[in-house]
């Protein structure tokens, strides 16, 4: 049996004639699914934990954080995952080129399931939150976009951008301690993050060489030189070539990273906002199962 699960609140609930279009097509083929809607923020890990009982592969439908939370849910079933994106960011779709399908063919995705192996990590963030994770675990400007868009009141093709400019006068570098299997050192960074896949924040290619199944995450920091110099990485984001910046490093991730801030600030899952001031992060012990 395959269970969809969808969240009503990503995107503020603009693409739920997509849902039902798609839905329809599994109707009209005779296609049966269990079908189900969160009721609340995070309410999409009971959903599929749930689920999980009963369907050996669940999809998601909403944005990156719709989908950080079923597979939270649904990771000690074992269950396969699919992704219908159908949210705001939907970066976790992209490394996976779900998120170019039509209707038709996220459909068809559904009832003729090929899934592929995707890497994932785990999260220990020291005050009472762990969570397996498809992306990266972030602090620093990203997270502040986040926070950003996630005031906004109206979702919209000129919404990151927007959330972009307000963070960009809102953020200050901070001092972070990094440790890593074979050292340890302190930086002075805009951004930093341990990552899987190459894109965060709806297509902005901050780890432009990541892949998604190679067992290795990538820790990347810009680090902070002056706000104009900011300015020019934002420009070469933009771009898809951060990674030719000469003050964007990029190390490679095959077992840990622990990453210490001064004092607790926001900080991202996945595209979920978190308040820490400490994160380990580790390549978890198998990848999961997704459709593609």
């Amino acid at each position: 049996m395959i269970g969809i699960i969808y969240n009503p609140l990503s995107r503020k609930g603009v693409n739920r004639h997509r849902v039902e279009a798609i839905r329809k097509i599994l109707d009209d083929r005779g296609f049966k699914y269990e079908y189900r809607e969160t009721e609340c923020p995070m309410d999409g890990i009971r959903v599929a934990r749930e689920m999980s009982a009963t369907c050996d592969t669940i999809i998601a439908v909403g944005g990156d954080g719709t989908v950080n939370e079923v597979i939270n849910g649904g990771l000690e079933a074992g269950v396969t995952y699919g992704i219908l994106p159908f949210g705001s960011g939907n970066d976790a779709s992209r490394s996976l080129h779900v998120f170019e399908k039509t209707d038709e063919e996220l459909a068809d995705m559904i009832m003729h399931p090929n899934p592929r192996d995707m890497d994932c990590g785990y999260a220990d963030l020291g005050n009472g939150v762990q969570r397996i994770y498809l992306q990266y675990v972030t602090m620093g400007i990203v997270s502040t976009v986040v926070k950003c868009y996630q005031g906004l009141k109206k979702p919209g093709k000129m919404a990151y951008p927007k959330a972009i400019l307000k963070a960009l006068r809102l953020h200050k570098a901070k001092k972070y301690h990094v440790e890593l299997p074979d050292r340890e050192f302190d930086c002075l960074a805009d951004y930093i993050a341990v990552q899987n896949i190459p894109t965060v924040g709806g297509g902005l290619y901050t780890n432009p060489k990541g892949v998604d199944n190679d067992r290795k995450f990538e820790l990347v920091i810009i680090h902070h030189k002056s706000f104009f110099k900011l300015l020019g990485n934002l420009v070469a984001l933009m771009r898809g070539k951060l990674d030719k910046k000469k003050n964007v490093e990029y190390i490679p991730v095959t077992e840990w990273c622990n990453i210490t801030a001064e004092g607790p600030e926001w900080g991202s899952i996945d595209g979920e906002l978190f308040e820490f001031s400490r994160a380990e992060a580790k390549i978890y012990e198998r990848p999961l199962k997704m459709l593609h």
